[in-house]
């Protein structure tokens, strides 16, 4: 059953402002599911390793209700577009359009529930889109969600996650991993999960609540992951596999690999690309030992490793995320930085001594306008979402 939760503030007053002109705005319930950010562990996901996101306090909130009729009616507050459709239909719609997500889901969750009724559907969410912090995930984990809360029919976490990547790898054409529909079904707040994307295990490792703090710089810098080199990169990572099982047949996944077994790889791009997928790996084992003991200059130290390897080996930076993460190290108390998601734009993650964090927001974005002309957002992380029904009172304990 999906569990009860606090609502944002501001997703639920947007979601009610909408409601306030239909017939019955009680017959509709709501449901939200969180963006996240990773901690670390890029581009291991795909490629059957580990990873560590969290959750942030931005999401994705859907609010539903069965109506009569043949056809869903699907508004998004954001983009302040609405479609029809028939169940089992998909809108002819651009990939990364919403609709696409939207009615990808609606279509796939009949493998769990059997048929899906006509719903009226209310969407808004506050995740920058094409921001590395996975509002697409959120969007299609929300709209599972709502077809649950409104049918009553529960879904293991980690089968509505399946769901939603099949919508993403099929409806989207972005052939991503698991990680980030299991951090939006699954994260908890005040808790990294360290994730293994090959088995589905994972447990939550509590975050810091004094002393230090994570921070987001977004670059400004959007991208598609389904017409960037996104897709690129996981195929060259399926070729190298391929290749090394060439000398090892039971290698279940490129993150299995032994480091030794690199050294011969060719050609040397498929060689750069699972360098860092399986020091990668870890790296993600060396962050969470470090979160679990409070060692924030061993964690640092990792995320740091990290930017430089996806920026020389895997190549997926790009000079605004370059520079952020530059400048956010030139200052005292920053610990560790790096690019963060997908790459070629979005966002990068930075842990800073507590006392340094307002510094920091105000000094890395003015020179970033300075050098580049466009603002970079800064958020401090706080509060995070958690995936569920949102309570009635959403103002509650």
């Amino acid at each position: 059953m999906l569990k009860s939760v606090r609502g944002s503030d501001a997703l639920v007053a947007a979601l009610r402002g909408a409601l306030g002109c239909r017939p019955s705005p009680d017959s509709f319930l709501m449901v939200q599911a969180p963006g996240r950010v990773n901690l670390i562990g890029e581009h291991t996901d795909y490629n059957g390793g580990h990873v560590l996101p969290m959750a942030v306090g931005h999401g994705v909130a859907v609010a539903a209700a069965p109506v009569s009729g043949a056809r869903h009616q699907v508004s998004s507050l954001n983009f302040r577009e609405t479609c029809s459709f028939a169940p089992g239909a998909v809108p002819d719609a651009p990939p990364a359009h919403w609709t696409r997500y939207v009615s990808g889901m609606l279509r796939e969750m009949a493998a769990h529930i059997g048929t899906v009724p006509a719903l009226e559907i209310h969407i808004v969410g506050d995740v920058p889109p094409g921001a590395g912090l996975s509002s697409s995930a959120a969007l299609c984990i929300a709209t599972g969600m709502a077809v649950e809360a409104v049918t009553g029919c529960a879904v293991a976490p980690a089968a509505l996650a399946r769901t939603a990547r099949r919508v993403e790898h099929n409806y989207a054409n972005v052939q991503c991993g698991i990680m980030d529909q299991m951090a939006s079904r699954l994260a908890i707040p005040g808790h990294a999960v360290l994730l293994h994307c090959d088995t589905l295990a994972y447990r939550h490792i509590p975050l810091p609540s004094r002393g230090v703090r994570f921070v987001i710089f977004d670059s400004g810098v959007r991208r598609q992951l389904a017409t960037s080199k996104y897709n690129e990169r996981r195929r060259e990572c399926a070729a190298a596999l391929q290749r090394l099982r060439r000398r090892c047949v039971d290698l279940r996944t490129l993150c299995a690999a032994d480091p030794s077994a690199l050294d011969d790889l060719s050609p040397a791009l498929l060689r750069r690309r699972a360098t860092h997928v399986v020091a990668e790996e870890g790296r993600v084992h060396t962050a969470a030992q470090a979160l679990e003991r409070r060692d924030w200059s061993a964690f640092g130290d990792a995320l740091v490793r990290s930017h430089e390897s996806l920026r020389d080996s895997y190549e997926v930076s790009c000079k605004e995320l370059d520079f952020l993460v530059d400048a956010a190290l030139a200052l005292p108390g920053t610990l560790g930085a790096r690019m963060t998601g997908g790459g070629f734009g979005g966002c990068t993650i930075n842990l800073v001594d507590a006392s340094a964090a307002e510094r920091l927001c105000t000094q890395v974005p003015a020179s970033y306008r300075q050098v580049f002309g466009r603002e970079a957002a800064a958020y401090v992380l706080g509060d995070s979402l958690q995936a569920g029904i949102i309570r009635r009172a959403s103002s509650g304990p």
